[in-house]
């Protein structure tokens, strides 16, 4: 699937990626049940952690969880990983080589393994933020000044395990310096990843 001249915040940008086949499980891997039940409608009720196993299952998938979140944005930072789609196949066979299963795979037909929103795609506006998540990653490239928010899941054995952040390349706008500060603080605060800006 390939995009040009898409609307990005409010106005029309010229850019040129594509979205890549989605990669495969190991059939090994336990699935989760939106992806095992048919017709599968998803609830607002949350699994329980009843007992010391569950308790182990959920820690294990908060460990890769935030573990791959980390890892992929240390590769961001030194250039490694440059775009969207390096970031999924990355962050896809790390979560997998751990036995574990990327949520947003298949989750109402999204196709990749970890949600990617560089720059406007995240409809940044100060004081008010209103950000919009859950991009496909694609071949966009990052560049310096660009800033991304990077949002993943893990399956582990029945229990998720939810984590997300912000990450600038280079130098940005002291207004982008300071979303991407109180959205990582915040993450923090709540428990949801390691400290990284």
């Amino acid at each position: 699937m390939s995009y040009s001249n898409i609307m990005l915040f409010n106005r029309v940008v010229d850019i040129d990626f594509k979205v890549t086949p989605t990669l495969s499980i190991p059939k090994s891997i336990e699935a989760p049940p939106h992806i095992l039940i048919k017709n599968y409608k998803p609830s607002n009720s949350f699994a329980m952690i009843n007992s010391d196993e569950d308790y182990r299952k959920i820690k294990y998938a908060s460990k890769v969880a935030s573990s791959a979140l980390y890892e992929s944005m240390i590769r961001i930072k030194k250039g490694v990983l440059t775009n969207g789609d390096e970031i999924d196949k990355f962050v896809h066979n790390y979560i997998t080589d751990k036995n574990c299963y990327p949520s947003s795979l298949g989750y109402q037909k999204f196709p990749k393994s970890i949600c990617i929103s560089p720059n406007d795609s995240m409809r940044y506006i100060y004081n008010k933020t209103i950000v919009v998540c859950h991009g496909i990653p694609n071949t966009f490239q990052f560049k310096q000044g660009d800033f991304i928010n990077l949002d993943l899941t893990v399956y582990y054995k029945g229990m998720h395990s939810d984590t997300s952040a912000m990450i600038s390349i280079g130098e940005v706008h002291p207004k982008i310096k300071s979303l991407v500060t109180i959205y990582n603080n915040y993450a923090i605060d709540n428990g949801n990843t390691k400290r990284f800006i």
